[in-house]
């Protein structure tokens, strides 16, 4: 429900304003736990700066155009997105069910790109996808930083981060102290929401069951975030469910499913053999 509750939220904070607050409050609440990995740092400045502060401040600043029960359809991408890249950088094989999900996915967001009729629209479906793109280049550099535990990372990602996204918003954006000023207790329980439930509550909770189940047995619930988000979009936001965006994200959700649940790694031997 974080895209539902950011939403209106995004009409009080500038977008990179808004998540610099939830990445600096976050790492004041974690870094007392997790010891700094120094020998790790510049890679985890160029992950979060690309995973993080780039690909947040094209997703937000996109949803600050669309609705909410859009963006989280059109981001469905980065799953496809990092099939790809996966297949050219690692020469992880794409499989004929795969292949079609990939295609399914990006059908799915054409037919979606193609009802909106407003170019505000249009800029907002952009900046999202280009933002799925970053977000699949980003899990390859975190890939590399998987091994110092998944709440360390998410901490010392969130302290690069927070400074990184408030110097951005300082550049590109204004009304920030104006902002602060103004903000009512709905706009500050929104920045609450973003920084306990989301990221610090949020990650413990997928951290601790990544540990402990399958991989395998635990993303497929990924595919709750879609549902919950367009339910909430519709009936807290009063959004509209055109006919388009429903096939459109029948398609995308039937892509993403294929690339994630049928997808079975390569044994010893079928990789030696070259055998599916």
């Amino acid at each position: 429900m974080g895209i539902v509750i950011t939403k209106p939220a995004l009409d009080h904070f500038p977008p990179m304003f808004l998540l610099g607050m939830r990445f600096i409050f976050s790492a004041a609440i974690l870094v007392w736990f997790f010891r700094p990995p120094w020998a790790d740092m510049k890679n985890i400045f160029l992950a979060s700066l690309i995973g993080s502060t780039l690909m947040y401040g094209l997703m937000f600043n996109g949803l600050k155009l669309i609705d909410a029960s859009l963006m989280i359809v059109v981001v469905q991408l980065q799953v496809p997105f990092a099939s790809l890249l996966a297949w050219i950088a690692f020469k992880d094989r794409l499989g004929w069910r795969r292949t079609l999900g990939v295609v399914l996915a990006f059908v799915g967001v054409i037919l979606i790109a193609g009802s909106p009729e407003e170019q505000s629209a249009l800029v907002g479906i952009s900046l999202v996808i280009m933002g799925a793109f970053v977000w699949a280049i980003g899990q390859m550099l975190f890939k590399r930083l998987s091994g110092m535990g998944g709440l360390r990372l998410v901490t010392w990602v969130a302290v690069m981060a927070g400074p990184q996204l408030l110097l951005c918003s300082w550049f590109f954006e204004h009304g920030q102290l104006e902002a602060l000023y103004t903000a009512t207790p709905s706009h500050w329980l929104t920045v609450g929401y973003l920084v306990f439930i989301l990221t610090v509550v949020g990650y413990s909770c997928w951290y601790f069951l990544l540990a402990r189940y399958d991989i395998n047995q635990v993303v497929p619930f990924l595919f709750l975030e879609p549902v919950s988000a367009v339910a909430g979009g519709v009936f807290l936001l009063g959004e509209t469910l055109t006919t388009d965006r429903i096939l459109g994200g029948l398609a995308v959700f039937a892509g993403v499913a294929l690339i994630t649940l049928f997808y079975r790694p390569e044994t010893k031997e079928q990789m030696k053999t070259g055998t599916r």
